[in-house]
Formats: C-alpha cells, sequence, structure tokens
C-alpha cells in the first residue's frame, strides 16, 4: 500500500486497558504470574522456556517463590509441568484476582509479534514486568523504566531476582508501568487519539470543498 502511495497517513490503534483506581502495595503481593491462551504456540514455548530453562535458576537463590501459570486451553505438555511450585490454574473465569495478587508478571517469549496484552493488562494493575525483546515488541517498552528486557535464560533469571530484592525499582516500575498504560492505551487516550486522526482525516476534504 505504502509502494503505491508513499505519502499515506497509516497509524496502529492499540489494545484498550482500564486501570483499577486502586492497586496492591508490593507488601500484599508474592510469587510471579504468567498469562496466556495455550492455542497460541509463542505462549507454550514460553512457558516451557521458562520452567526448564529460568526458573531453575531463580530457584536457586529464592527457595519459596512460585509461579502461577493462567489461561485456557493448558496442554499436556504444560499440565505436565505442575509441581508445588508451578501452579497450573489453566482458565480463570476472572484474572483480577491474579493481577492483585502477583509480585511480578513474566512473559520470557521468544517469537511472536505485535503488542502483548498480557503485559499492558499487568502493567495497568501495577504488576512488574520482565520480558524479553520479543515481549516489548510492538510497544516501545524501555529497558528498567516501563519493564526489565532480558535476552538470555540467565539474564531472564537475573532481572526477576533483582526485582523481587529492590523495592525501590519495584515501585519505579509499578508506577511507570501505570502512567504508560493511561497516557497511551487507557480508553481515554484511545479516544482522544480516534478523535484527533478523525479530525485530521477531515481537514482537506473540508479545504478541498471550500475552494
Amino acid at each position: 500500500m505504502l509502494g503505491e502511495k508513499p505519502d499515506l497517513k497509516i497509524e496502529v490503534i492499540p489494545t484498550l486497558h482500564r486501570l483499577p483506581e486502586a492497586i496492591a502495595s508490593r507488601e500484599q503481593r508474592r510469587d510471579l504470574l504468567f498469562v496466556g491462551g495455550f492455542s497460541h504456540t509463542p505462549n507454550v514455548d514460553a512457558v516451557l522456556y521458562f520452567c526448564g530453562e529460568i526458573f531453575p535458576l531463580i530457584q536457586t537463590r529464592l527457595s519459596d517463590l512460585k509461579v502461577h501459570i493462567v489461561g485456557n486451553a493448558p496442554s499436556a505438555e504444560i499440565i505436565a509441568l505442575a509441581t508445588d511450585d508451578v501452579i497450573v490454574d489453566g482458565y480463570v473465569p476472572n484474572l483480577a484476582p491474579y493481577l492483585e495478587s502477583a509480585l511480578i508478571s513474566i512473559a520470557p517469549l521468544r517469537y511472536g509479534a505485535g503488542m502483548k496484552g498480557k503485559i499492558a493488562e499487568a502493567m495497568a494493575h501495577g504488576v512488574p514486568v520482565v520480558t524479553t525483546t520479543i515481549g516489548a515488541e510492538g510497544m516501545n517498552l524501555r529497558d528498567g523504566v516501563d519493564a526489565l528486557i532480558a535476552e538470555t535464560a540467565v539474564s531472564f533469571a537475573d532481572s526477576v531476582i533483582r526485582l523481587h530484592q529492590d523495592p525501590l525499582l519495584w515501585e519505579s516500575l509499578s508506577r511507570n508501568g501505570r502512567i504508560r498504560v493511561e497516557r497511551e492505551w487507557s480508553p481515554n487516550a484511545v479516544d482522544a487519539r480516534l478523535v484527533s486522526l478523525l479530525e485530521s482525516a477531515r481537514r482537506p476534504r473540508d479545504r478541498a470543498m471550500a475552494r
């Protein structure tokens, strides 16, 4: 399309995410949370990767930490991961209680594309996120500002441990995440963006009619 009309203006409208008015404090939270439907193969790969290569590294230093795996249609290989420390919750009718109690949201995605709703939703609820470059893709997340971004199993584990042990970093990411959602992905922000786009599309027509 741009090859035929290079001056065409294209805008991408993001997914919408509402911010709860109040969120739980860091002291009221514990453990890790992964959210993702398992009919989507990148989510299957992410959980297998996390449980196989990342979580064992974390447990050497945080032995009492648990991870909740939430998402519809978990496959047999995902269900087989269940232990006392890996809780495969599967489908849940309401994600809010998990987002209100999780200390850290993980998104160790190794492939996939576009804006990741699981990340924006966690940020809206004040849950700091550890993800990969693929996870941050399409969202322009800033490492250490909006989220922690790690590329290897070792660096991902280190990021989770650091976030778990550093209250100031946790508070900063929690606060910045909610600010980012409100500014760019909340209903009010997207409404304003749509109105601006419609008005800019109308102005050339109005000028043409005035000639």
